[in-house]
């Protein structure tokens, strides 16, 4: 897992060197897109999905985790621990 973050963080930096290299505007949203999707990525990866903080980061306009939301949370934590064995 520390692995892929690595990978992730050094895609982030190559992104982020191309994006000041870059002149074309078109290019550059392209390139800015890519680096939002990277850095989710490496916040998901970072963060276990079962945490609630990360449930409302995630959910940047929501300020509380909606009952509704639960079984969402519950499969994601059921999830994770029948992949981890835990």
């Amino acid at each position: 897992m520390k692995k892929e973050i690595e990978e992730i963080q050094s895609e982030i930096q190559d992104l982020r060197l191309e994006l000041l290299l870059s002149e074309d505007d078109e290019t550059r949203k392209q390139l800015y897109k890519k680096l939002r999707l990277l850095n989710k990525k490496k916040l998901e990866k970072q963060y276990d999905l079962s945490d609630v903080e990360w449930q409302i980061r995630k959910n940047v306009n929501r300020a509380v985790v909606w009952e509704s939301d639960l079984p969402l949370i519950w499969s994601k934590i059921i999830e994770k621990v029948i992949r981890n064995g835990d």
